[in-house]
């Protein structure tokens, strides 16, 4: 990929288990109303949707099948096959009938009323960060906290975070930096692990650094090292942050914090492929793949003179932007329970339970401090339980106290479009359905003009 052509995100980039390093777990997201559940799709197992009473996830509709669908494992795929259902199974909008296809992160399906979102839960990647022989001592300051994905691994329920990972997987066997957008807590550490572990410097140094952290009078002697007697206390050598990634990625998290001269000297790092130890004048040759990250706007920041423009569009090359956890809703109750079981571990509480009212608060919450703030809220309900079942009494009170909160005319206004998309377009993806696919007779089948449908088929992403 020649640096000169940005790649975009694609409707094709879309991941599946087999597409992350480790294990993989898949799950079934179901919404009921404010209920929701989780099913897992065990190895070995199918998990059938329909009508009987044998199904794994039931559904009381007239036009679902006793046995309708089911999902399972094949040879490392996840598969979806309608059992030869009466009015078949939708999967992406499009109909499925007595045949089976793949499917992966962030897919719907839907049995007649009832809509599922395939999740996919991996482990985290091993062996990121090797420790080189010389490779410096970091001060407490300088490291990050533990991955804010769930067990220390990535959960992907949404399709554009589907997209996303199919995007980062895209880039992540070119050489060029890539800075990395999201808010606090969203998991933008957990994207860049994953493009260094899908990397061709897989098995080299990840190496992170919180630039947030770095004393401003220290900043430049951590990342790029120092010499003996550079200053007082320097009593030998040391290596950086820069060159104790030689060979691997470098991952610098809280990029916006960085002053104006230690930008300067990290620009020069990356167009000279070397550094600059403080108290020596001798270039030392680094081979670092530089992955940043940020929740602050760098357009703002570079016209406000905090930051550099060249280092800008040295460093984001390829953007990558991580969505909130409030634009992911499907992988919200997935999350709580995954955290959930993991406290409860700790805390003596085998299997937690979710009450109805403590997924409701939570899908209703809309997670200002995304995954990080998901996990401490249930961390603090695994502290409070006395039968490890979670209420919404167990919830921070700021929680529960915004979900709780009467509906403003704009939240109700926004529901409303909301409702009128949703019927929009599953009127526009029957009327696709009944006509075979012939857009221009669903056109006339719904009233409106081929133009018209033809721009909210791509709206809609009606394929």
């Amino acid at each position: 990929m020649s640096q000169d052509q940005e790649p975009t995100e694609l409707e094709t980039d879309r991941t599946g288990p087999a597409d992350f390093s480790g294990n993989a777990r898949a799950y079934l997201v179901v919404q009921r109303g404010e209920r929701v559940e989780v099913v897992e799709v065990p190895d070995g197992r199918e998990v059938v949707i329909g009508r009987g009473t044998e199904s794994q996830i039931a559904i009381d509709d007239a036009r679902a099948s006793r046995r309708h669908a089911r999902v399972f494992w094949s040879t490392g795929q996840l598969l979806i096959e309608d059992l030869h259902s009466r009015n078949g199974t939708i999967v992406n909008g499009q109909e499925l009938r007595g045949t089976s296809r793949p499917v992966g992160a962030g897919d719907t399906l839907r049995v007649g009323g009832l809509e599922v979102v395939v999740a996919v839960v991996t482990a985290a990647s091993q062996g990121l960060e090797r420790e080189p022989a010389s490779r410096p001592s970091r001060p407490p300051s300088a490291a990050t906290e533990d991955l804010p994905a769930s067990l220390n691994g990535i959960v992907v329920a949404d399709a554009n975070m589907s997209r996303m990972f199919g995007f980062a997987r895209r880039i992540a066997r070119a050489n060029t930096t890539v800075l990395i957008h999201g808010e606090t807590g969203s998991g933008k550490e957990v994207v860049a692990q994953q493009i260094h572990a899908w990397s061709r410097r897989a098995g080299a140094p990840f190496v992170r650094v919180n630039c947030a952290t770095l004393q401003e009078s220290l900043a430049e002697s951590e990342l790029f090292g120092y010499e003996r007697g550079a200053f007082t206390g320097a009593d030998r050598r040391k290596i950086g942050f820069a060159e104790a990634a030689n060979g691997g990625t470098l991952f610098l998290d809280e990029l916006g914090e960085l002053s104006l001269p230690v930008q300067a000297k990290l620009l020069a790092m990356l167009e000279n492929r070397a550094i600059i130890r403080v108290g020596s004048a001798v270039e030392t040759p680094v081979d670092v793949r530089v992955i940043s990250a940020t929740h602050r706007d760098l357009s703002s920041e570079i016209a406000a003179g905090r930051f550099r423009e060249d280092l800008f569009y040295r460093l984001g090359v390829v953007v990558v932007r991580v969505p909130p956890l409030r634009e992911r809703p499907s992988e919200v109750v997935l999350l709580a329970k995954l955290f959930a079981k993991r406290f409860g571990a700790d805390f003596g509480w085998e299997d937690p339970v979710f009450a109805q009212d403590a997924s409701a608060a939570l899908a209703a919450y809309k997670w200002p401090g995304n995954v990080r703030e998901l996990r401490n809220a249930i961390e603090h309900a695994m502290l409070v339980t006395d039968d490890g079942t979670i209420r919404a009494e167990h919830l921070p009170e700021t929680l529960t106290r915004s979900s709780m909160a009467p509906p403003t005319d704009e939240d109700e206004v926004g529901g409303v479009k909301a409702a009128m998309s949703k019927l929009e377009r599953e009127t526009i993806a029957e009327a696709l359905r009944a006509e075979q696919g012939n857009r221009t007779r669903a056109a006339r089948r719904i009233g409106i003009s081929l133009r018209s449908l033809l721009y909210k088929i791509d709206k809609y992403k009606l394929k």
